[in-house]
């Protein structure tokens, strides 16, 4: 479930779905196969091919589980799938939401809550991620390039765009470096929404993520790329 997670960021998607794949025919119960099911209903949101009845049905059994740890991939699905969507502030919310249910797994929503939040031009939620980080400790250098961005878009929502250029072309280094293809190509789509796809560094780091999202095949993010680019 783990690797599986992490993979998602470094674009190793066809690595992940073979293994879930391989996973999901384990002679094991259902219950030991949750997290598989969670990580591959993340998957097919953002590919386009998670059917909403699978989705309920995921969030409903990962819900009636006594994990907590486990009970927040009810809400990672959830945010997910609105934010395949575009519906940017429900994301936030359910992602903000993960900081109640599971200490474990909210260093990994912040970031994400943060961005979304942005995206719907939410910035007092923005910042909110951004200080539940802070309280939280969280520190890496993973971490580091995730406050990079939602400090660029606050920039960018602030009228700022020297310093939110600033900040996207700092974090995309960073994100470049540790091979987070992933979090480039959503900061292609942020920048494009966040400041404009016209301009033409903006321009370069649009088109890096549409080739990245087609290799992966994440058709609903790039419907999103799409939206924004026409705008």
């Amino acid at each position: 479930m783990n690797a599986t997670e992490d993979a998602r960021r470094t674009g190793e998607w066809d690595w992940a779905l073979a293994a879930i794949e391989a996973i999901s025919a384990l002679d094991v119960d259902a219950e030991a196969l949750l997290g598989n099911r969670n990580q591959k209903a993340l998957y097919d949101a953002v590919r386009g091919t998670l059917p909403d009845d699978e989705r309920d049905a995921v969030v409903r059994d990962l819900e009636g589980t006594a994990d907590r740890d486990m009970q927040s991939g009810a809400l990672d699905v959830t945010a997910t799938s609105n934010f395949a969507a575009g519906r940017w502030t429900d994301a936030a919310r359910a992602w903000m939401a993960v900081v109640d249910v599971s200490d474990l797994n909210a260093p990994y929503a912040l970031p994400k809550a943060g961005r979304a939040a942005l995206l719907g031009r939410d910035a007092a939620t923005a910042r909110q991620a951004l200080d539940g980080l802070a309280a939280l400790g969280t520190r890496g250098r993973a971490v580091d390039p995730d406050r990079a961005v939602i400090r660029a878009g606050l920039a960018a929502l602030e009228g700022d765009r020297a310093a939110a250029i600033a900040g996207y072309r700092a974090a995309l280094a960073a994100f470049h470096e540790l091979g987070l293809v992933w979090d480039e190509a959503l900061l292609g789509l942020g920048a494009a929404i966040l400041v404009d796809a016209r301009d033409p560094e903006v321009a370069v780091w649009v088109d890096s993520a549409r080739a990245i999202l087609t290799r992966l095949g994440a058709a609903m993010i790039i419907a999103r790329l799409d939206e924004a680019t026409a705008r």
